[in-house]
Order: C-alpha cells, then structure tokens, then sequence
C-alpha cells in the first residue's frame, strides 16, 4: 500500500506539472494542492520522522543555513546564466510571469508555507524511508533524488528542472543524514519563500 502510494503520488507529480507546463492549471494550484495531499496521506502511513539520526535543534540550524546558502548560490547563478541562456531567462519569466495579480505574501505562504513541506513530507519523508527500509539510506537516496529529478522535468521548464537537480539534491542529502525531513523542511521553506518575495533579478510581478 504505502509503495503504492509512492508510485501514485509520482506520478500525480509529473501530471501535475504537465497540466501546468499545458497551461491547464497554475503552479500555485497545482503545487498548492497536490503536495499537500500527498502530504497528509504520507504522514498517515507512519514513515515520516522529523530527525532520527541527528538531534532535532542541530537538523533544524543545518537546514536553515543550507536554505539561505542555497538562495545566494540560485540568486548567482541565475544573474550569470540569464545573461547568455535565452531560452532559461524565459523560463524564469514563465514562473514568476504565473503569478499573475497574486500578492506577493500569498504566493509566498502558498508556495513556502505549503508546497515546500509538502514536498519534503511526500519525497523525504514516505518515498526516501520507503526506499531505505529496501536498498539502504544511500541507495534511497539516490533513487529518490532521480525519480523526484524526473517528476519535475515534467515540467518542460528549464529553471524548475535545475532547481530539481541542484537543490534537489540538498534536500536528498539532508533527508540522508539525518533520516528526517525537518532539515530539508527548513531548508526548502527558506529558499522558497525568499525566491518569492526577493526573486532573481527583482522579477516579482505583485
């Protein structure tokens, strides 16, 4: 049952974001009702833990200061790779371009508040402990870390594939160390809330 649920939810993450890259829904309603679904159906399962391998207060610092050294590291690379990759530049625009007349607060509270922790509870916290209790945390780990990869290339947008390989990988990474999703929570609603309300470039459309 509960692989089941893994599989399905998946799936419904790379539907998802076709529907979106169709321009059938938005990424705030599509992000912002899926993953918290998935969310709430991981947690009844049991799997998720907040840290079990490192001390809760240790996992959360960690996590927060990876969320803001990651910004910096998205913020810098988006300003170099704008500049002389078109077809990225465009993707960004796509992005921030859907958030249309949302306020800038709401999309933040969707995206960091409820996208961001669904995401972990869903990926690093049902399918990673999942996997592991199988092939081992580090085997899990990496094939978490390339099935999630592949529900966000879905997407057909170049930035939301390079967010899911880079900081993707962050996130995997931390889920391993400490068998938890709370570092990786941290860390995903820092970096989502400040490419929402200080994006790349100034790019907040509200």
């Amino acid at each position: 049952m509960i692989a089941l649920l893994a599989v399905a939810g998946a799936a419904a993450v790379a539907a998802g974001w076709r529907l979106v890259a169709r321009g059938r829904v938005s990424i705030w309603l599509a992000q912002g009702v899926l993953l918290p679904v998935l969310a709430v159906l991981s947690l009844l399962t049991g799997l998720v833990a907040a840290s079990a391998r490192v001390r809760l207060p240790v996992a959360v610092l960690a996590g927060l200061g990876a969320g803001f050294a990651l910004y910096l590291a998205t913020i810098a690379f988006v300003a170099i790779v704008t500049g002389w990759w078109p077809a990225f530049a465009r993707g960004v625009t796509a992005i921030y371009g859907q958030q249309g007349r949302l306020p800038a607060l709401a999309a933040a509270a969707i995206a960091a508040l409820v996208a961001a922790p669904g995401e972990e509870i869903f990926w690093r916290g049902l399918v990673q402990p999942r996997l592991a209790a199988t092939l081992g945390w580090t085997a899990a780990a990496a094939a978490t870390y390339v099935a999630y990869v592949a529900a966000n290339a879905a997407s057909g947008n170049l930035p939301i594939a390079a967010g899911a390989v880079v900081a993707g990988g962050v996130w995997t990474a931390l889920a391993w160390w400490t068998h938890g999703v709370a570092a990786g929570i941290c860390c995903h609603v820092l970096w989502t809330g400040l490419m929402v309300l200080v994006p790349p470039g100034g790019r907040r459309t509200a």
